[in-house]
């Protein structure tokens, strides 16, 4: 088998070879595998499974019968094994569940002989993939909470985020988590720091005393220019979502991004506007002036989400120049076939209530955008109906203008 998995690998990686030659080979060593997939060992299957994975191809009772013979021998996989298992059945997620049933009841059944960075693996794993397991998770919980002084930064917080992605919080770990860093807050860094933020306010964890601490060592680094734009651009996210900061802090952070501008990425400059665009009611019309010049630049690069976070925060302010604009115009048509609901309706939106340049520019890109969106709304339904309803949109499909009526209406008790 070792020779076959060998000639596999070859084929299914390398691109020179003639695509008619390979598809033929490579449906020749299906066949074969179907047939003696029973021989194979954990590293052949292994191989066997990313090479077709590499490849692209492959039938569904061939994985079918991968999945039977990865079940068979679960338990004789080494920790990193498990590991490299985990990602090949996180690209075929057709089959990911059972495997991941059988890797948790695995590791549950052998907690005790497991090491704990195999733990930490696991969890922040299958928390990336968004695959929850509360009976996971307390196990993992009972043996990661007497480790957290041992654990080095990056895998702390990384089991912090991972706890807080599950239906339940581990209450237990994110007390003695909270001790850990109020006792190490020096030692984080603004991606770390970020990471506490969001996980902690994600599970509305309580403890004003610790919250203060982070945005004091946050902005005693702000006060040293410690931070990068990325950095800044990190605590922004953790913090809009649930956690206040102090007015001072949020100047201190200003006027870094106005002096790292320069440095900064499109994901940075869309989250930096759409950050202080929620600071209400911070004014923030001579900041996102002078981040016009950078905001264009950048657009081109902008993936469609923060296109439509950034627009909006334009928008909202009512600044900008033309060039600015048409840059915004231009970029929506380019992407707008990739567009999803939310992010069009949210340019129909910002584009509706610009005044600060000739509104009649956008004629064009609401309406090519309206259409989008009603395409993606009947889709949005039939999808909706086939489901039962198992998952809910952020916003009401049933009405666009309704929508539009109601963004003008909260502007309007805002006085604005």
């Amino acid at each position: 088998m070792d020779e076959i998995t060998l000639f596999l690998m070859h084929f299914a990686t390398n691109d020179l070879e003639n695509q008619v030659t390979k598809q033929e080979i490579m449906t020749a060593i299906e066949k074969r595998l179907s047939q003696s997939h029973i021989f194979l060992n954990n590293s052949q299957l292994l191989a066997v499974l990313f090479a077709f994975i590499k490849y692209g191809k492959g039938s569904e009772a061939f994985y079918e019968l991968m999945e039977q013979r990865t079940l068979t021998l679960i338990d004789t996989f080494t920790v990193e094994q498990l590991r490299k298992l985990i990602i090949i059945y996180a690209n075929l997620p057709k089959y990911a569940h059972r495997i991941f049933i059988a890797i948790e009841k695995h590791v549950i059944d052998n907690i005790k002989k497991i090491p704990r960075g195999f733990i930490s693996t696991l969890i922040q794993t299958f928390a990336e993939l968004g695959y929850t397991s509360e009976r996971l998770y307390g196990h993992a919980q009972n043996i990661l909470i007497s480790n957290v002084y041992n654990m080095d930064n990056e895998e702390f917080s990384k089991n912090l985020w991972a706890f807080s992605t599950q239906g339940e919080a581990k209450d237990l770990f994110f007390k003695k988590a909270s001790e850990c860093i109020k006792a190490k807050i020096d030692q984080y860094n603004a991606k770390q720091l970020s990471t506490f933020v969001w996980s902690l306010s994600k599970v509305n964890f309580e403890d004003q005393e610790l919250f203060d601490k982070i945005e004091e060592q946050i902005y005693a680094k702000l006060q040293t220019n410690s931070y990068s734009i990325r950095d800044i651009s990190r605590i922004l996210w953790a913090y809009i979502q649930n956690v206040p900061l102090r007015p001072p802090t949020v100047d201190l952070m200003k006027s870094e991004c106005e002096r790292l501008k320069k440095d900064a990425e499109a994901w940075d400059i869309a989250i930096i506007l759409w950050g202080f665009n929620k600071f209400e009611p911070y004014p923030v019309a001579d900041f996102f002036k002078n981040l016009q010049d950078v905001s264009t630049e950048l657009l081109p690069e902008m993936t469609n989400y923060e296109l439509s976070i950034s627009l909006r925060a334009y928008a909202e302010t009512n600044v900008g120049d033309e060039a600015l604009y048409k840059a915004f115009v231009e970029k929506t048509l380019e992407v707008l076939e990739g567009m999803n609901y939310s992010e069009v309706i949210s340019c129909v939106y910002s584009y509706s209530i610009i005044s600060c340049v000739e509104n009649s520019m956008f004629k064009e890109v609401i309406e090519k955008l309206k259409e989008r969106a009603k395409y993606l709304q009947n889709q949005i339904q039939v999808q909706e109906a086939e489901k039962l309803e198992k998952s809910k949109l952020d916003i009401d499909l049933q009405s666009l203008e309704m929508y539009l009526k109601n963004e003008a209406k909260e502007r309007s008790q805002k006085g604005e």
